[in-house]
């Protein structure tokens, strides 16, 4: 390498995602590398199609001497990778953290401590709620947690010890403190609208309002913690206090790390990694419930998903297997919260990977035989005869199964008997005639009026 670089490589010189020389020695470590790259003058802050630096690199590697030569050598940790991300924040020790120049995390100690007091005191002098810890926390991740019961902190729960009882006295204090700036600002006089007290009250909401919207290492906002949790009440706190409602989780496996991508017109384009809405996590907990409860069960409470409604989250936002809330409370037969959505306007002609891109709601409904949705969905407007993947109409989707219940729900809603119910261009009467269905058939020739013989 040095033979190369002394007959004039460039030491920058990039692969077809951008990354340099420097980029792969900080990756596997190797120092000697990354030592000879830099004498020759290379880049410490090339940036790679995905916005990211050898600084990142070696800090998600945890690869410390490389990081320390860096950063001797003039590498910048603010910079942030085309994620958002600063070095410091997809470091994976509190070492490597403090090395890429890491925020102090004082509110994070106060929180964990559950030290309201102190916690008090650091948001009267203006600690920025937005600093993210090793796990991608801020001091408003870890307070929705504690309230929601779940342990926060490094120690790990002994096997025999019970879990911790839920705490929102920090969670109270943030948003209580918020509230306050709020109330400040709107009753300064005009004249006295950009007085210290006022600019102090408009940095903590913004420091508020930036907590609100980062993602924690898993991918999540406060706001998806608390919905995972089912918590009606810790989300109504956080979407009081403008918590986004529509924000989207993020996948964080590794094949979703911002250093994978696929090639789309011979260029490589970084994997889609956005996931569920909170909406999305509220159904999918329902779900779960149902599941857990067993088919005799009452239905599930719908107040979190009515909540979240109520306060705007779109019923129409796609999580990355192309699945609105509506497909996944199909999916779950949550009739109760189906129809909540429906009202909400939810788009019924939408499609998703589990069921077919191309089919409709009521496509999905047939499929999974329920009646019930069946008749909601056609009572709210879906298109009745819309034609689906590979030419199918949900009529000739429940004839193919011979899902008479079904097929007669579809009838009561005026579905077309006559009307060619597949690709090939056969109707409902003849797919039922050549898959020797009885009782189907005689269904569909007293709807058609006719006889087939």
């Amino acid at each position: 390498m040095t033979a190369l670089l002394e007959e004039g490589m460039d030491p920058s010189a990039t692969n077809k995602i951008g990354q340099t020389g420097l980029h792969v020695a900080a990756i596997w470590g190797n120092i000697e590398v990354a030592e000879v790259l830099i004498r020759y003058s290379a880049d410490v802050n090339a940036q790679n199609q995905f916005g990211i630096t050898p600084l990142h690199m070696a800090s998600q590697s945890s690869k410390h001497a490389v990081a320390k030569l860096l950063i001797e050598c003039g590498a910048d940790p603010s910079i942030k990778a085309g994620n958002g991300m600063r070095a410091h924040e997809v470091a994976k020790d509190q070492k490597m953290r403090e090395l890429c120049g890491a925020p102090s995390l004082k509110a994070h100690a106060a929180v964990i401590a559950d030290d309201v007091e102190l916690l008090r005191e650091l948001l009267a002098n203006g600690i920025e709620l937005s600093e993210q810890d090793a796990e991608g926390e801020t001091p408003l991740h870890l307070a929705v947690k504690a309230a929601l019961g779940e342990s926060i902190g490094d120690d790990p729960l002994v096997e025999e010890e019970e879990a911790p009882a839920a705490n929102s006295a920090c969670l109270e204090m943030i948003l209580g403190e918020a509230s306050k700036n709020k109330s400040a600002i709107s009753s300064t006089a005009t004249d006295d609208a950009m007085s210290f007290a006022v600019l102090a009250a408009k940095q903590a909401i913004s420091s508020l309002t930036s907590a609100q919207s980062l993602h924690n290492a898993q991918g999540l906002m406060p706001i998806h913690i608390a919905a995972e949790a089912g918590s009606l009440a810790v989300c109504e706190k956080l979407l009081t206090h403008g918590a986004p409602v529509n924000a989207i989780s993020l996948r964080t496996d590794g094949q979703h790390s911002g250093q994978w991508g696929k090639k789309v017109d011979g260029k490589i384009e970084k994997l889609d990694n956005t996931d569920q809405t909170a909406l999305h996590l509220a159904v999918i907990r329902m779900v779960e419930q149902a599941e857990e409860a067993g088919e005799d069960a009452p239905p599930g409470d719908p107040s979190l998903v009515r909540l979240l409604l109520e306060h705007k989250a779109s019923p129409n936002l796609p999580n990355i297997e192309c699945a609105t809330p509506l497909h996944l409370a199909l999916m779950g037969g949550l009739n109760e919260v189906v129809e909540l959505l429906v009202l909400a306007k939810a788009d019924l002609s939408l499609g998703c990977k589990a069921f077919g891109k191309d089919n409709t709601a009521l496509h999905q409904a047939t499929l999974l035989r329920n009646v019930h949705t069946i008749k909601l969905l056609t009572k709210y407007g879906a298109a009745v005869d819309a034609v689906g993947r590979d030419g199918w109409t949900p009529l000739g989707l429940a004839v193919r199964s011979n899902a008479v219940d079904a097929a007669k729900a579809l009838l009561e809603a005026k579905a077309d008997v006559h009307k060619a119910a597949s690709g090939n261009g056969k109707t409902p009467l003849e797919i039922a005639s050549i898959n020797k269905k009885p009782e189907i058939t005689k269904l569909l020739e007293a709807a058609a009026g006719v006889e087939v013989h």
